[in-house]
């Protein structure tokens, strides 16, 4: 009996293996991108060993869709044979009066005695899993529609990839009104990207970058798309906008030289020298000024993880609003101030990276996840009426909108078809 015990822990181990496989692969790939700080949840492939390492997790993400049936119909083949097995065992020792074969006993002991324990571990997993979503993870005090704040929503600006000939004309930043007409492109001799609104919503403030050079610049276009000169020219990062409510300065992320960290400035509309506002090693960016101009939300790693940061608009002041192992990124304001949304891949295999949408209140209190889809979620911005959410969903091409309390998810009208969504930010009403 213990031969076949042993026997059909090996041979289970062995197909149990198989199946687990292209999933150890991912993990092993995603722990080590996370470790080396790699941006395996981006639109585009990282350079270097993060590709090769973003490369194997697509690759084996694919063909698991072919290797996992198959495997899992080994699997299951091999417990149908064990069990065939043992009943021949039986029945043939019933018919000549004889003891079972002590092989078959054990195959068949020893498969009742794992689907047992794997029965246990699902029920198990699933009770922690009710019990957390059920009291754990409940979402109490969200707000509903927020009380009406007398603007109207005004256009959706998205920097995004779109069908065409050449990589120059790809890339551009789209203009769309809430009923999904296109209001502007922007020229594509900007090859444009983080569009910020201006407060009255009458200017775009976004960043242009130079096809041959891949030099930086700061530039304002009107409601017609029309750009006007370089406020601010870089031959470094230079990207995630924001305005302060008195429309005079903007606030960006940038680095401090090449190779350096990456820190947050102001720059003014006068075309004074940027100012710059933190001083911490590593990454410091996607900020986002509050309605009323006296604090900053932004992302930061100074801790060792991608978390959401609070500071005043002087850069004093600093404290932590997140504090979890996954990370936490793009946060947006409600219009009143109130509340945060942001991006999160809590939840996600380590490996997909798999980003879905969160919301706080402004102290960091109350985190709580509003969508849950199978493609990474994120980029989110209020709308001026503080009724609605707008974000990305990434591999669908397309941009969703959400109550800020997760009802109503329904997708946003897109007037025309695009390849990848980057950024996003809306307009208030003219």
């Amino acid at each position: 009996m213990k031969r076949g015990i042993v026997l059909n822990l090996v041979l289970f181990f062995i197909l149990a293996l198989l199946v687990a496989l292209p999933f150890l692969i991912m993990l092993l790939a995603g722990s080590t991108a996370e470790a080396l700080g790699c941006d395996m949840g981006g639109g585009s492939m990282p350079d270097g060993f993060c590709g090769t390492l973003y490369t194997i997790v697509f690759v084996v993400g694919w063909s698991s869709i072919a290797i996992v049936p198959l495997t899992v119909g080994l699997l299951l083949l091999y417990l149908f044979g064990v069990s065939l097995f043992f009943t021949f065992s039986l029945v043939r020792a019933g018919l000549k009066s004889e003891k079972v074969s002590p092989l078959a006993s054990g195959m068949m002991a020893s498969t009742l005695a794992i689907l047992l324990l794997a029965g246990g571990v699902i029920i198990a997993v699933g009770g922690i899993n009710w019990f957390q979503v059920d009291f754990v993870n409940r979402c109490e005090g969200l707000p509903g529609p927020l009380a009406a704040t007398g603007k109207q929503n005004g256009p959706l600006a998205l920097a995004v990839k779109v069908p065409a000939a050449s990589e120059l004309e790809s890339r551009t930043i789209l203009a769309v009104t809430p009923e999904g007409q296109l209001v502007f492109r922007l020229d594509k001799s900007h090859w444009g990207r983080s569009p910020a609104w201006s407060p009255d919503g009458a200017q775009l403030a976004f960043v242009s970058q130079d096809f041959q050079t891949r030099n930086f610049s700061l530039r304002l276009a009107d409601l017609q798309g029309q750009a006007g000169p370089a406020l601010l020219e870089e031959a470094i990062k230079l990207e995630s906008l924001s305005w302060l409510p008195d429309g005079k300065s903007i606030l960006f992320t940038g680095l401090t030289e090449a190779g350096g960290d990456t820190e947050l400035f102001f720059v003014g509309l006068d075309e004074s020298a940027p100012r710059r506002l933190t001083f911490s090693d590593g990454f410091d960016g996607d900020a986002r000024i509050s309605p009323d101009g006296k604090q900053i939300v932004f992302v930061s790693n100074r801790d060792g993880n991608d978390d959401i940061y609070l500071m005043d608009i002087d850069g004093s002041n600093v404290r932590r609003l997140t504090n979890n192992p996954a990370s936490d990124v793009h946060p947006s304001w409600s219009p009143d101030g109130r509340w945060i949304v942001f991006a999160s891949t809590r939840g996600s295999d380590t490996a997909m990276n798999t980003h879905d949408i969160y919301i706080m209140a402004a102290d960091g209190s109350n985190q709580c996840q509003l969508t849950q889809g199978q493609t990474p979620e994120w980029r989110p911005v209020w709308s001026p009426d503080g009724q609605w959410i707008a974000y990305a969903a990434l591999y669908e091409h397309q941009v969703y909108l959400v109550r800020p309390d997760g009802t109503g998810n329904q997708p946003f009208q897109l007037p025309l078809e695009v390849e990848d969504i980057y950024e996003l930010d809306w307009s208030v009403g003219q």
